[in-house]
């Protein structure tokens, strides 16, 4: 797993990553954590990995898949240095943090005076509903 800054995007639009001297082609982890307001952002995958542990850590991540299911339980992702967490994790409540109020698909991806403290849930990227906020619209008459 490497951080989007590190990854080279070629000329057709697919990305690719320089490691140890070869390009290799690489895809997008498919999960994204959003907010109930439509935010939408990154994992912080090494912050989590390394949560409680040494933060500094700047060793190799992989995404480990074991068993057919693709059940939660059956993915994680894993440091070199040894330090893992699951994806029936990701999935606690509060476990991803706060929103930052970001809006990828708009320039720019965050405004200034933005504030969001809502919690992020773990969404699949591809999802029908990543993009679309929860809103709920009123309308009072009276009678």
């Amino acid at each position: 797993m490497v951080e989007f800054s590190e990854l080279d995007v070629k000329s057709n639009g697919k990305l690719s990553y320089t490691g140890s001297g070869s390009k290799v082609d690489v895809n997008p982890i498919r999960f994204v954590g959003a907010c109930t307001k439509g935010h939408l952002q990154d994992i912080s995958w090494r912050y989590l990995t390394h949560r409680g542990k040494d933060l500094s850590c700047r060793k190799p991540l992989y995404w480990v898949e074991r068993g057919v299911s693709s059940d939660p339980s059956d993915i994680s992702v894993r440091c070199t240095c040894g330090a893992s967490i699951s994806m029936v994790d990701l999935y606690k409540p509060k476990f991803l943090g706060t929103c930052q109020s970001h809006s990828p698909w708009l320039t720019p991806r965050h405004e200034a005076n933005e504030q969001c403290a809502d919690d992020l849930r773990l969404l699949p990227r591809s999802a029908t509903n990543t993009y679309f906020p929860q809103t709920v619209t009123v309308i009072s008459l009276e009678p």
